[in-house]
């Protein structure tokens, strides 16, 4: 009997040896469906090929977490490979046949022999605790001893199906239960020991790293755990929590006390996502499925010219960039517009309210430092043409551009509470600037200013890697995003800014580069010379994967 796992990876080798060895020994093939590793994944793989990896396939990787292709490229290929039985699999699962089958492939031969096509699993999370911290670089089958038994709802790993030539869905339920008629399950469930993370590095750089499909969030409900993840979030659980397997290679079978969510949910789910929900669901069909690829030549036609938004992680440069900006004649970037408006007000779908308008702008901070009367402003809104929030908001900007004596307007705004996703969706003409600079001298600039002892390293690449991975998945929601690095304008700010100027539809102007004159070219990354080993060890362990995915050189 052939049995074939179907195993999808990216950038997995802390588990993958460990994982091919395991399904070797247990009688079990393996075809891997890489989506664009850039760790030693494919080099792992690769050197299984005279084991039991009989086929290696590609699948690209556009910035985003993206489940169902994953899922249905699966279901292709268990049509086109001659196999008795399919596993969907993960490297970081264990999946044990009950204790009396030597193997897992007997197992299965049994559960044929009895007539039955379909296999369970009852899920045992092992994860690292606050007395036994770390198990990477370990066989974290050994090591690894204490686990929750994981059971949102019944029958949720359907993972194991007999192939008799009859189409499959897997994509369906997110992957958890292999759906197809006559489908007949056997009555015992087999173990899954679920290996989550193996530190609190791994947790964070795993959770808090990724920019999962928006579409796929709000449409389908999946990944909602994860992509509302922060680093303050990951607390390992204390051993006392949990139960313990004494025997590593033994079966796991306490099921009593069965969490519903896994141990980095610290909040309550269901108004989260109601309220998340809600304010962008009208915002889905605008949605791009390619991180970095603007749509093509969308120009949504306004009276007044698109406000450039500059976003970027802690110590970024978001501020040099501003400085820059702020040296062209005719543009001001501050970062008090858009920070303190009341969004749930502007985003009720009464949007023609006028009444409303004018409490949320009349009780905006700035309102007190524009030169303009009530009546004046009230006259100013009354004039424009079918009037709504969006058109009165650029009256607004417009206005307080006037105050300060420039043309154009533009603001700095801070990543958190949905603050793109907010002003995408009542300005989408609105143009996002994201700087990106290498996280260690993010962590080097950060303790310069702060001092060594404010911020651990972990939880300076902790933010890192958050913020650019949040501000990634909230610029799905706009229409006009770019991405520059903060090397490059240093390296070359004439290119940069040209570039920029062209992105925001503003004449480049040669005062911008003003500030050029003063800046070291020569340290524009200090990290090497001002890191610690040990904590450049700490760093790269929780944000290797994003430096790579960044094309920043891991040391």
């Amino acid at each position: 009997m052939r049995i074939v796992a179907l195993l999808t990876v990216r950038n997995e080798e802390r588990y993958l040896k460990r994982c091919l060895e395991f399904l070797y020994n247990e009688g079990i093939e393996v075809c891997v469906i890489d989506n664009d590793s850039t760790d030693k994944t494919l080099e792992i793989a690769e050197s299984f090929r005279d084991k039991n990896v009989f086929r290696i396939e590609h699948y690209p990787f556009n910035g985003v977490f993206e489940l169902e292709p994953l899922l249905k490229m699966k279901e292709n290929l268990s049509y086109e490979i001659d196999a008795d039985w399919f596993i969907h699999y993960d490297a970081d699962e264990i999946r044990q046949a009950p204790k009396r089958f030597s193997t897992l492939k007997d197992a299965i031969i049994e559960v044929d022999k009895n007539g039955y096509n379909a296999i369970n699993f009852d899920e045992f999370v092992f994860i690292p605790t606050k007395e036994e911290p770390d198990h990477e670089g370990k066989d974290y089958i050994e090591t690894m001893r204490y686990y929750y038994y994981y059971e949102p709802m019944t029958f949720r790993q359907i993972k194991v199906w007999k192939n008799f030539g009859q189409k499959i869905d897997i994509a369906g339920s997110g992957g958890h239960r292999i759906n197809f008629e006559n489908r007949k399950i056997y009555p015992e469930s087999f173990i899954l020991r679920h290996y989550i993370v193996l530190n609190k590095a791994h947790a964070t750089a795993k959770f808090c790293g990724r920019v999962f499909s928006e579409e796929e969030v709000i449409q389908k409900r999946w990944h909602v755990q994860r992509q509302q993840c922060q680093p303050n979030d990951i607390i390992l659980p204390e051993a006392s929590e949990l139960k313990k397997i004494t025997d590593p290679h033994g079966i796991p079978n306490d099921k009593s006390e069965p969490w519903k969510t896994h141990f980095f949910v610290h909040k309550p789910l269901p108004s989260r996502v109601k309220s998340f929900t809600n304010r962008i669901e009208m915002k889905i069909k605008r949605m791009s499925s390619a991180l970095h690829k603007q749509k093509s030549d969308i120009r949504i036609i306004t009276d007044f010219p698109p406000i450039p938004i500059i976003v970027g992680a802690d110590n970024s440069g978001t501020s040099l960039l501003r400085l820059m900006l702020n040296s062209h004649p005719d543009l001001v970037v501050t970062s008090e517009i858009f920070t303190n408006l009341n969004y749930k007000l502007l985003q009720k779908k009464k949007q023609k309210n006028k009444k409303i308008f004018f409490k949320i702008i009349m009780t905006h901070p700035l309102w007190s430092k524009l030169n303009i009367s009530r009546s004046s402003f009230v006259t100013q809104i009354n004039e424009l043409n079918s009037f709504d929030y969006s058109k009165g908001l650029r009256a607004f900007c417009n206005l307080y551009a006037e105050e300060l004596g420039t043309k154009r307007i533009g603001e700095f705004v801070r990543p958190f509470e949905n603050q793109i996703i907010n002003i995408a969706s009542i300005l989408p003409e609105a143009k996002f600037i994201h700087i990106i600079r290498d996280g260690r001298d993010t962590a080097v600039s950060h303790k310069v200013e702060r001092g060594n002892t404010e911020n651990k390293i972990e939880d300076l690449a902790a933010n890192w890697i958050w913020q650019i991975s949040e501000i990634r998945r909230q610029a799905l929601h706009t229409n006009h995003y770019l991405e520059i690095r903060f090397e490059d304008l240093i390296s070359d700010p004439e290119s940069v800014l040209m570039k920029i100027c062209e992105f925001i539809e503003l004449p480049f102007s040669e005062q911008m580069l003003a500030y050029d004159k003063s800046m070291d070219k020569d340290k524009i990354s200090n990290w090497p010379q001002d890191i610690s080993k040990e904590d450049l060890v700490k760093f790269e362990n929780i944000a290797g994967d994003m430096l790579r995915d960044l094309y920043y050189i891991k040391a």
